[in-house]
């Protein structure tokens, strides 16, 4: 899931660790700092965090880098 926040933070807030419903064992969930006036990437600039163990976990920068790809669900073949 994605969301934005108002500011600068792309931190889970306490309200985004209760709130993020359904959540379930390496889900993703991204926050996209200052309302996503600055873009979506690179994706390493966003706080890309994944539900570990029963808690929100932050990735680290190099490894959103190394090892998440956003896949389109739908290509225009035309």
């Amino acid at each position: 899931q994605v969301h934005t926040h108002p500011t600068d933070s792309a931190l889970h807030s306490l309200g985004d660790d209760d709130m993020v419903r359904p959540r379930y064992e390496g889900m993703l969930s991204i926050v996209v700092p200052a309302y996503g006036r600055h873009g979506l990437r690179p994706l390493y600039s966003l706080g890309v965090h994944q539900f570990q163990d029963g808690t929100w976990v932050l990735a680290e920068h190099e490894d959103v880098r190394q090892n998440i790809v956003i896949v389109p669900t739908a290509v225009d073949l035309r």
